[in-house]
């Protein structure tokens, strides 16, 4: 993406990406169930309930330093809750980042 991007470019991501202290998972996640129960189909809620339980979800920590390390900086966050983030970016660096293999994935550094 970093590439794509003219200089000055933006890039803005919405996810799921948690921003709670993750000792407190269990807690955060009935208390989002609980605010979702009533607002939603009871068949979305399954699906909710089924992926608090299956899916790994990324902390926010983890995902601004990922785009730290692929040459963005954060401009703007947005966090309405603990499970969803918004992050409007831009480009920092004319050449992206210097640790990426030519196929544009990140791997960890080897020194």
């Amino acid at each position: 993406m970093h590439r794509m991007l003219k200089p000055g470019g933006k890039l803005c991501i919405t996810d799921v990406i948690y921003s709670f202290n993750p000792a407190d998972h269990q807690r955060e996640h009935d208390a989002f169930q609980e605010r979702m129960r009533g607002r939603v189909s009871p068949e979305f809620m399954k699906n909710i309930e089924l992926d608090l339980r299956r899916e790994f979800m990324t902390m926010d920590w983890i995902v601004e330093g990922m785009l730290a390390r692929a040459g963005f900086h954060i401009e703007r966050q947005w966090k309405p809750d603990r499970f969803v983030a918004t992050y409007l970016c831009g480009k920092t660096q004319a050449e992206g980042p210097t640790d990426a293999p030519g196929d544009g994935c990140l791997r960890p550094r080897v020194e």
